[in-house]
Formats: structure tokens, sequence, C-alpha cells
């Protein structure tokens, strides 16, 4: 009986290995509008830059096209600090604040479609500080790094 398992169980397994490595599932991007800040794709097709005066200011982040349903922000990095959006956070009522700190806060604006703020205080150091936004998941996610330019 055992003898019998037993390439039954490999044949499980080399199955279930061959899923894995599904050449039919690629990384697609997040398209945005944006208000306050201008972005620009990077090479590898799923993240875009920009840059914000020191001064600091308002932007949206709307997301567009074909993958907008996936448009939702799913992380955020500042430093040292970071905020992984729960499902929690999902279900509460919009609009509302992911997080106020003293360099600015975060809010979602609107689930359809996808909005989410970002208000940026003033840079009083001489130094640029740098942001990462993830929106989305799996197979549909874009990266969004955006540079606070130092005072001069």
């Amino acid at each position: 009986m055992t003898k019998q398992l037993i390439p039954i169980m490999w044949l499980f397994l080399l199955l279930g290995l061959q899923s894995c490595g599904n050449e039919d599932e690629k990384f697609e991007n997040i398209e945005f509008k944006t208000t306050g800040v201008t972005l620009s794709p990077l090479p590898n097709g799923i993240s875009y830059y920009g840059e914000i005066d020191h001064t600091g200011g308002e932007m949206t982040f709307t997301a567009i096209g074909k993958n907008a349903d996936n448009g939702f922000l799913s992380q955020f990095k500042m430093g040292d600090y970071l905020y992984e959006i729960t499902d929690a956070d999902l279900k509460r009522q919009l609009p509302y604040t992911i997080c106020e700190k003293e360099w600015g806060k975060i809010e979602i604006l609107s689930a359809s479609p996808h909005v989410t703020r970002i208000v940026l205080f003033e840079n009083q150091t001489h130094n640029s500080i740098n942001y990462e936004l993830t929106f989305g998941g799996a197979y549909k996610t874009s990266h969004v790094f955006l540079t606070q330019l130092k005072k001069e």
C-alpha cells in the first residue's frame, strides 16, 4: 500500500510545482491620475517617481485604467516608519485618515474609484525625505517613490 502512495505523492508534488511557475502570471501596473505631483514611470514598468518641493503640499492619487479596481493603498513607508493597510482599515467608513504624523497625513477619500490624498508639511531639514507607497497587491501592483526636496 505504501509503495503505491509514493508515486501518487510524487505526481501531485510535480503537478504543484508546475503551477507555481506559471509564465502567464505577469506583473501589471496600476495607472494614476494625480494632482500636486507629476509621476514619471520607471523602467521596471510597475513603479513611478515624483518630486515634491520642500514646502510640501497636497497630492491626490486616483487609480485609473484597466487595473483601477486594484488601486487601493496597501503600504506606506517613510524612513523607519511603515504602515500596512489592514482588512480593518478597508472596512472603515470613507473618507478616513490612515495616519497623521509630524511630516503630514495620508487619507483614503474613495474606494470607487480608489483615491488617496497625501498632505506633506514643509521639510524643515537640510536632507531630502523619501516616501514609498505601494498600491494594489499580488500581480497588480504599483510602487510610487516620492522625494520631498531638502530646504536650501
